[in-house]
């Protein structure tokens, strides 16, 4: 016969060995059910029609996508880049031609001494005031221009035109002081051949052509070989009084001699 107390730890140890067995079972159970799940997954992933197609695109990146080579210039396009072209092609240096079609007021040059000849660029038409005169500016390309004379009577300094500022500077001319007769005077300024000519040059410098003809930073030519005979800013003093100043160069030589052209131009007095 067992003692109770033997057969109390006998049935203990049973009872332990049950539960320890039913937990061993539910756990292979449940590792049992999560591999046949994984198994199920992956084989209706391997038997899925597979999509081909590609994928839709994102309405955004259509938007901004760039298009494929060089797009043509519009017509509108087209016309401005050959208006640019042709003031570029007015100056002999690109360069400089960059410089002046990026400003508002462009003045050639800068600085100028007493008689020389300003040429004026801006970016708009219009009218241009100096010395008491206006000057029509005229298209060509994308600006509009035109020509001023520097006075030789003007004092050196800086003056406004335009937007502009332009330097003037001092410069000194020969002079002649002359004393004669009262009645070589006389005749001297009622000679009707001086006022003659002074009309028909008048007239001939009163017509412009339509367009430049030579380019802006473009270097003149000496026309003929020979002798200055008059300087260009000669002044002459009769008895005290101002009686005027050589506005052109006088040039002696021989009969025959060939004159040429001291820039491009078209001849519109010639007698």
């Amino acid at each position: 016969m067992i003692p109770r107390s033997k057969r109390m730890n006998i049935q203990g140890r049973q009872r332990r060995s049950r539960k320890s067995l039913l937990l061993w079972a539910v756990g292979c159970a449940l590792i049992l059910i999560l591999v046949m799940m994984t198994f199920s997954r992956w084989l209706n992933v391997a038997l899925a029609p597979v999509d081909e197609s590609p994928p839709p695109l994102r309405e955004d990146l259509v938007a901004s996508a760039e298009p494929l080579g060089p797009v043509p210039p519009t017509a509108e396009q087209a016309a401005q880049y050959a208006t640019l072209e042709r003031e570029r092609s007015y100056y002999a240096d690109a360069d400089k031609a960059e410089l002046v079609m990026g400003e508002d007021w462009a003045l050639i040059p800068s600085e100028v001494d007493p008689g020389d000849v300003l040429l004026i660029r801006h970016n708009a038409p219009g009218e241009v005031a100096w010395q008491g005169k206006k000057y029509t500016l005229k298209p060509l390309g994308s600006g509009y221009y035109t020509y001023v004379p520097i006075p030789i009577q003007l004092k050196p300094g800086e003056y406004g035109i335009g937007g502009a500022t332009v330097t003037v500077r001092t410069k000194s001319f020969p002079t002649d002081r002359l004393t004669v007769s009262e009645q070589l005077e006389s005749i001297k300024q009622n000679t009707e051949r001086i006022n003659a000519d002074q009309k028909k040059i008048d007239k001939a410098r009163s017509q412009s052509a339509g367009e430049f003809l030579f380019p802006p930073d473009s270097l003149f030519i000496e026309p003929v070989q020979g002798r200055l005979s008059t300087p260009f800013g000669y002044t002459r003093y009769v008895n005290g009084k101002y009686d005027g100043s050589h506005k052109a160069i006088d040039i002696a030589a021989p009969m025959g001699t060939p004159v040429k052209a001291s820039n491009d131009g078209v001849v519109v007095l010639a007698e």
